[in-house]
């Protein structure tokens, strides 16, 4: 802006000077002049101001006119304001303003008149306050005068003439203005009015805010003369994002819809919750409207129903998947063998987690479920023929008690006992038994014999009778069994040579003298013929008894085993070399001096040679270190001993039978024979003792080692600690200990693995019996080809052929009782009886029948009969083992995998603790 003065006239000029404002919109805002001495008048200047768009002020200078030129449009005027030397008040009209003047100077009088001229304000101006400014100067003295303030004015001038001095004292009248202001633009709702200034003239565009859009485009309000604004219909409306997102297992909730801004928060379902807090947002990105995206989902409550029902009850179970307690898990409930649901009945039931309310959900399908006692889970029971029973409930654990009725007894129990069977998760751990008549002893008589109504069983009546020529004698000639097995009276009968009488006459007399002769000697003979069987059965029994002490005095209790050189059996046809300083120690390996040998006695399947135990020096050590026990059984073959080796001279491979590695010693057993036995014997027990080194199964008795180099010869063999298997079953019927199924097949499995073992390697056994079999911890059952624990009565379940030395008949197969033939298969039949054994709790087979009667019976297509405890399934595998063709018979591989997958059907107890403890 500027502010610079133009002189308005010089002094002294005559003629008249004009100045006026440069356009409509400006006006003179200042004045001011200065005396010149020499002409005796005033220099003048002027300022004016002119309005800007920006309705403001700026400063211009004013325009000039040439003396005695024609000036501007009004001037001169109608007149001056003044006369010389006169006084000047003029004042425009209010409302107008001055924008121009012009004088002219009078020489003589050394003054000027003064006119002006006026205009109104702008029409988008107001006229405020006018006022008289103070005296502007003093005579001869400078001038200036400015109208203070913006868009302020000269609207009048006033002087007076100092004749004095020849000068006029000046004074002015300013008027102030200001710009026409419209009031405050209403409000625009999502938006405002953008205006430069708010004065008359101005122009306010429409802008809508961030999310929001105008009605109109271009839409704007001018502030009118008026002081009032145009009007406008134009708007800004919010934007709408639309539909909300859509969330699985949920929905959006918003405070103010789906406009712009509107925040929304989002709701799970029942059972659902967001996995962390989540709201969306309408939002504008200038060219268009969208929602914000979610964070979060819903996912299931992970503990929405109560943890309670995933737990499982008490005997039974639970299976409630991987998430068990969210919705829509279903919970599988399941009751153990034996049990029940105790409101539903039946073993399974299933509860399902659905929804209560947001905050937690409830198992639907009833309450918790609970197991109880099946009150009827074992089969319903009847009393056996000639018995009753008793039982206190037929729920797991349950017990039914059988008793025979007088004159009967328990099949293979002893008489006036009871038989108890448990309820376990199988049924009843034995089938009911068979109550049998009791039975008396046998019957004989010499010449003659008895007859029975129901043989020597209860409740039998016997009559005596005789054979052909002999007559019956005797006060007593019939008797009955009574319910206590006893004959009511002793049998006194007796049979006595008929004497025939003839007619009196020599001939009948020679007659009758021939026939007396002729009984006296049939009854000589016959006598003859019983004193020579009583004698010989005698002396053998004498010698086997010498025999067994003999070789139990060679060791005793506790002592050390002394070695003695090895005798040299000679090289005769019974006699085997032996080598001296040398023993066998199982698990070493070394090729068999040759197969195994057939005996005159025996006819073997063949076998391919195969290693065995080496023969090693240094065997003093092992034979000081080992010390010898009781003794555990005795035969005519030898002797066992328990015994005790230092866990340091443990054969490397059978160092696994330590189950300690701080154990001093190792419990073994000792087999020897008399230092005095045969060449024979010697042969058998060496061939026997390097045999067994050549076996490496977990089902075969293990041979740790055998001391042959020096007397006495031992075989050092793993102890079983339980003995024989029949002597374990028999021991549970004293103590009243019945075997369950799986028990009796986890026998049955061993034995068979054993003996598959033995085919492989093509050895035959042909001695397969409960009696060779020994029991060890958690019946655990081997195979033994020496008889362990066999007594002195064993011995009759062998049936003695003078030329082919002593069989077991009762478990040979028919081509070995007819053509003394062994095969694997014959060892099948022979399982089979061991089987029978099993299931019959020790008893012998075919009871007290001897050789000649069973060869018959066999041969005549007779077989066992199935054992009481025995299940019908597996007695037929057993009943397969006696088919009459040796080749149709099963597999040792079969029969392991049959009775192994039985076993694992319940658990199985330690029968051999059970029975001895």
């Amino acid at each position: 802006m500027s502010s610079r003065y133009n002189p308005y006239t010089p002094a002294g000029v005559t003629g008249w000077s004009f100045f006026e404002s440069l356009d409509s919109n400006c006006y003179i805002k200042a004045i001011s002049s200065d005396y010149d001495n020499g002409a005796q008048d005033r220099n003048w200047r002027v300022q004016a101001a002119c309005i800007t768009s920006t309705a403001g002020e700026s400063y211009t200078s004013g325009s000039f006119v040439i003396p005695g030129v024609t000036g501007p449009t009004g001037f001169p005027n109608n007149g001056s304001w003044n006369s010389l030397n006169g006084d000047l008040n003029k004042y425009l009209s209010y409302g107008y303003m001055l924008d121009g003047l012009g004088s002219v100077f009078d020489a003589t009088w050394k003054d000027r008149y003064y006119e002006g001229r006026g205009r109104a304000t702008p029409a988008e101006f107001e006229t405020g306050t006018c006022a008289w400014l103070p005296t502007a100067n003093a005579a001869l003295g400078p001038l200036g005068a400015t109208c203070s303030g913006t868009f302020s004015y000269f609207a009048g001038v006033s002087s007076t003439y100092d004749n004095t001095n020849k000068d006029r004292i000046w004074k002015y009248y300013c008027c102030a203005m200001a710009p026409k202001a419209c009031p405050a633009i209403p409000a625009l709702t999502n938006g405002t009015w953008v205006c430069p200034y708010t004065t008359v003239g101005a122009v306010c565009n429409q802008t809508c805010s961030l999310g929001s859009r105008p009605s109109t485009s271009g839409a704007t309000v001018t502030c009118q003369s008026n002081k009032s604004w145009t009007t406008s219909t134009a708007t800004c409306n919010l934007g709408s994002c639309g539909s909300l997102p859509t969330v699985a297992h949920g929905s959006f909730s918003c405070s103010s819809g789906s406009l712009y801004g509107a925040s929304c928060s989002l709701g799970c379902d029942d059972g659902y919750q967001p996995s962390a807090p989540t709201s969306i947002s309408c939002g504008d990105t200038g060219t268009a409207f969208a929602w914000s995206t979610p964070s979060n989902g819903c996912g299931l409550v992970s503990a929405y129903c109560d943890a309670a029902f995933t737990i499982a009850p008490e005997h039974g179970s639970v299976d409630c998947g991987t998430s068990p307690q969210q919705l829509g898990t279903v919970c599988s409930y399941s009751c153990n063998a034996g049990y029940i649901l105790a409101t539903e009945g039946g073993t399974a039931t299933t509860r399902t987690c659905a929804t209560l309310n947001s905050a937690q959900g409830q198992w639907t399908g009833g309450s918790y479920p609970v197991c109880v006692l099946d009150p009827a889970y074992c089969s319903g029971v009847s009393a056996p023929t000639h018995g009753e029973v008793n039982c206190d409930n037929r729920a797991l654990g349950g017990s039914c008690v059988y008793e025979c009725t007088s004159g009967y007894q328990i099949r293979g129990q002893a008489a006036h006992t009871t038989f108890t069977t448990t309820c376990t998760v199988s049924d009843w751990s034995a089938a009911a038994p068979v109550c049998d008549p009791v039975e008396c002893s046998t019957l004989s008589l010499l010449f003659g014999g008895v007859t029975c109504s129901a043989g020597m069983h209860y409740p039998s009546t016997c009559t005596a009778f005789c054979n052909e020529g002999f007559d019956l004698s005797g006060a007593v000639t019939a008797v009955t069994c009574n319910a206590n097995a006893q004959w009511n009276a002793t049998l006194s009968a007796l049979c006595t040579v008929h004497y025939y009488t003839p007619p009196a006459s020599n001939n009948a007399r020679t007659i009758a003298l021939t026939a007396g002769l002729a009984a006296g000697v049939v009854c000589l003979l016959l006598l003859a013929l019983i004193l020579i069987i009583y004698w010989d059965r005698r002396r053998r029994h004498k010698r086997r008894r010498q025999s067994v002490q003999k070789a139990d005095s060679t060791l005793t209790r506790k002592q050390m085993v002394e070695m003695s050189p090895a005798q040299s059996p000679g090289k005769g046809p019974d006699q085997v070399e032996s080598k001296s300083n040398t023993y066998a120690v199982a698990g070493q390996r070394k090729p068999v001096d040759g197969d195994l040998k057939q005996s005159a006695e025996h006819t073997y399947a063949t076998s391919p040679e195969r290693v065995y135990s080496s023969i090693v020096t240094e065997t003093t050590s092992l034979r000081q270190g080992l010390v010898l026990g009781a003794k555990l059984g005795s035969g005519v073959s030898g002797v066992v001993f328990r015994g005790q080796l230092p866990s340091n001279l443990v054969p490397k491979d059978a160092k696994y039978l330590l189950t300690d590695e701080r154990q001093p010693h190792l419990a073994v057993a000792v087999k020897t024979i008399p230092a005095g036995a045969d060449p024979k014997s010697r042969r058998e027990f060496i061939e026997e003792a390097r045999m067994m080194a050549r076996f490496d199964n977990p089902n075969v008795v293990r041979a740790i080692c055998s001391l042959l180099e020096a007397e006495p010869l031992l075989c050092v063999l793993e102890l079983m600690p339980f003995g024989d298997l029949r002597g374990v079953l028999q021991r549970s019927i004293k103590v009243q200990v019945s075997w369950t199924r799986a028990e009796s097949a986890h026998a049955l499995a061993q034995v068979a693995r054993g003996l598959d073992y033995l085919e492989q390697i093509r050895f035959v056994h042909r001695d397969i019996a409960a009696r060779n079999c020994l029991v060890g911890a958690n019946l655990a059952v081997k195979i033994s080809d020496f008889g362990l624990s066999r007594a002195i009565a064993e011995e009759n379940d062998y049936y003695r052929m003078e030329t082919k030395g002593r069989l077991p008949v009762k478990w040979m197969a028919p081509e070995c009782l007819m053509y003394r033939k062994f095969t694997h298969q014959s060892d099948v039949w022979a399982f089979g009886v061991l089987a029978w054994e099993v299931y019959a709790y020790g008893a012998s087979p075919y009871g007290n029948q001897k050789g000649p009667e069973i060869l018959a019976q066999v041969e005549g297509g007779f077989r066992l009969p199935k054992p009481a405890g025995c299940d019908d399934v597996d007695f037929e595998q057993v009943f397969k083992c006696w088919n009459r063709e040796p080749l149709s018979r099963p597999s040792f591989a079969t029969l392991s995998a049959y009775f192994a997958q039985v076993a694992l059907s319940a658990p199985v107890r330690d029968i051999g603790l059970l029975v001895s403890s």
